[in-house]
C-alpha cells in the first residue's frame, strides 16, 4: 500500500536538497523504534520506503529546496498493514510535525491507488535514486557505484535478485526462474549529463543511485512488491521509490529538466 501525506506551510520553507535523513527520523518516530542495521538495509519484518518532499511550486538554490507557501507532499509505502496503520494514526492524531526545524501542518492523508499490473509491465520513473552495491575498489576511499550507462546488465541482476528476496520475505513464496526483466531508457541516459544517476548526501556519505526511466516486466506479484517495497538497497533510508508514467494525481515526475537535478559524483 502507498500513502500520500499532505502538509501545509504558511511561509516559504527552505530545507536541504538532501533531507532524507530528517525524513528517516520522522519515520522512526512514527513507528516507535529504530530499524536495525541489517545487511540489506531493511528492518526485519517491516519493509517500507519513502519519497523526499515534493511540491508543484519550488525552486533550487544554494543546495536547498525553497518551497512556496502552500501544499507539500510526501509518500510512504509498505506491504505491512500495521506500519500503514501507525502512519495513519499518527497523521490523524498530530496537527503538526517539525522537519529541519520548520513546523508543517498535517492537512490530509490518503491512499494512492495501486496501478493495474495485469499487463505484466510497469513504465517507471525514479522518485528517489535506486541504490546498488558499490563496486569493490582497492581502498575505501575509491568507492564507485554501478551506473546504468556502463553496468546495465549487472544492475539488472542486482535489482532482480533483491526484488525476488524481498518478495520471498514479504509473501513467503518463492518464484522460480527469472520472472523479471528491466530495460533502462538508454536514450535518456545518454542525453543526461549525469548518465542516469543522482548523488545524495546521507549522514555524511555520498551515495550514487540510478535515476533514469525504465520499464519493468514481470509477474503481477513481483510488480506489486516493487511498488510497495521499492527497488535496490537502502530503501528504509529513503531510496528506491518508483512511480508509474504518466504521473498520477499528486505525484510529480522527474525529467531531464527537473529542478531537483543536482551534481553527481
Amino acid at each position: 500500500m502507498r500513502i500520500l501525506l499532505s502538509f501545509v506551510t504558511d511561509n516559504e520553507l527552505s530545507i536541504p536538497i538532501d533531507h532524507q535523513e530528517h525524513l528517516q527520523q520522522l519515520v522512526r518516530a512514527i513507528i516507535d523504534g529504530t530499524p536495525s542495521t541489517a545487511a540489506d538495509g531493511l528492518m526485519p519484518g517491516g519493509d517500507y520506503h519513502f519519497s523526499n518532499l515534493r511540491s508543484q511550486s519550488r525552486r533550487i538554490s544554494d543546495g536547498h529546496i525553497h518551497f512556496a507557501p502552500g501544499r507539500i507532499e510526501w509518500q510512504f509505502a509498505s506491504p505491512s498493514q500495521p506500519l500503514i496503520q501507525k502512519l495513519h494514526d499518527f497523521a490523524t492524531k498530530q496537527q503538526t510535525i517539525t522537519l529541519c526545524g520548520h513546523p508543517l501542518r498535517i492537512a490530509a492523508i490518503r491512499q494512492i491507488s495501486t496501478p493495474d499490473f495485469r499487463g505484466g509491465r510497469m513504465d517507471c520513473t525514479c522518485v528517489t535514486p535506486i541504490v546498488t552495491p558499490a563496486i569493490a575498489q582497492p581502498t575505501p576511499q575509491m568507492v564507485r557505484y554501478l551506473r546504468p550507462l556502463h553496468h546495465g546488465e549487472e544492475i539488472e541482476r542486482v535489482l532482480v535478485n533483491e526484488l525476488l528476496l524481498t518478495h520471498r520475505r514479504v509473501s513467503g513464496a518463492e518464484l522460480r526462474g527469472k520472472p523479471v526483466h528491466i530495460e533502462f531508457n538508454q536514450k535518456y541516459i545518454r542525453k543526461d549529463p549525469r548518465e542516469g544517476t543522482r548523488k545524495v548526501r546521507f549522514l555524511g556519505e555520498d551515495i550514487i543511485g540510478c535515476y533514469a526511466p525504465f520499464v519493468l516486466y514481470g509477474e503481477i506479484e513481483l510488480l506489486l512488491t516493487a511498488w510497495e517495497c521499492g527497488l535496490g538497497q537502502r530503501r528504509t533510508d529513503g531510496f528506491g521509490m518508483i512511480s508509474m508514467r504518466p504521473a498520477m494525481d499528486g505525484i510529480y515526475e522527474n525529467s531531464t529538466t527537473s529542478q531537483d537535478s543536482h551534481e553527481g559524483e
